[in-house]
């Protein structure tokens, strides 16, 4: 389905349409986005830069489904990622773990356009993200060594995880 503002149907239907799917196998979590764009822009190039400041997609990734710690992984057009973990939501205070990264992961842009060029009108742009198990294990909590709920990686049937996206 199309996404929707994040407050739900009191607000405007987005501007430009998204659409995103997900599945998974043994090794990776699997996530693909179509973003309709009709000036495909990127500026940020350095990992861990503050990307939403372009454009961008959005995967936020809480294995055990509590809402509380989860994993955050944002990327541009260009292919700039900024991933952090958070212990603890922003809204409950949380601060950011801007240390920890997503290794392993592989991901493909498309581009349906002319990257940083205004003069011409372009179609939008398309993320895939493969992001292996192995970067989603427990993250222990500043100061305390308390981890996170451990889960099984790749999830079970049964298992319920919240992923949650936006741009």
């Amino acid at each position: 389905e199309d996404f929707a503002d994040i407050e739900g149907a009191r607000k405007p239907v987005p501007a430009y349409r998204t659409r995103a799917k997900m599945l998974w196998d043994e090794k990776f979590l699997y996530i693909g986005a179509e973003l309709t764009e009709p000036h495909v822009w990127s500026t940020l190039r350095k990992h861990d830069e503050i990307v939403f400041h372009d454009n961008d997609f959005e995967a936020f990734i809480d294995p055990n489904g509590d809402g509380r710690e989860y994993y955050e992984i944002e990327v541009n057009a260009l292919g700039t990622v900024f991933d952090l973990y958070l212990h603890t939501p922003y809204r409950a205070g949380g601060p950011a773990e801007h240390g920890w990264d997503a290794v392993g992961m592989r991901q493909g842009i498309g581009l349906r356009g002319t990257l940083n060029d205004p003069r011409d009108r372009d179609e939008g742009w398309s993320i895939e993200l493969a992001i292996p198990w192995s970067c989603l294990q427990p993250m222990g909590a500043p100061g305390t060594g308390a981890k996170h709920q451990a889960v099984a990686l790749p999830p079970r049937a049964g298992d319920a995880w919240r992923i949650n996206f936006s741009r």
